[in-house]
């Protein structure tokens, strides 16, 4: 997987999380809102708010410290794995939500491939 930022094209000078490996540096650039929408559409459909989920909702981890580790990625897998698709998207954000599914789909498959090369994941906030 290359460095992607695909989901913060269009929103540069606005918050954005970055996903990064160690020790090979792999990254996921997503904006913020984008990050912050699926975590709020994660707890909607009643997904347990642990993990990264319940770091959220606490308004610590990568807010507090950045960057941050995810030190159970295989359990946030799982979280992101429960979401159910077809829930994603909201009528009255349309515009935002279109692209959910797409990147939850590329924030799996890069979770994924941390886990298969026994590396480290870090959340920044910037």
């Amino acid at each position: 997987m290359v460095n992607e930022d695909k989901y913060y094209k269009g929103f540069e000078g606005e918050p954005q999380i970055v996903f990064q490996t160690q020790p090979d540096g792999m990254k996921l650039v997503v904006w913020n809102g984008y990050f912050e929408t699926l975590l709020e559409r994660m707890l909607d459909q009643g997904i347990p708010p642990q993990g990264i989920l319940g770091t959220f909702v606490k308004r610590s981890g990568w807010y507090d410290k950045s960057p941050w580790e995810i030190k159970d990625i295989n359990a946030a897998v799982q979280q992101f794995k429960m979401v159910r698709v077809e829930q994603l998207r909201d009528a009255h954000a349309l515009e935002l939500t279109a692209d959910l599914p797409g990147l939850l789909e590329q924030l799996i498959a890069f979770l994924e491939e941390t886990v298969s090369k026994k590396q480290r994941v870090f959340l920044e906030y910037e």
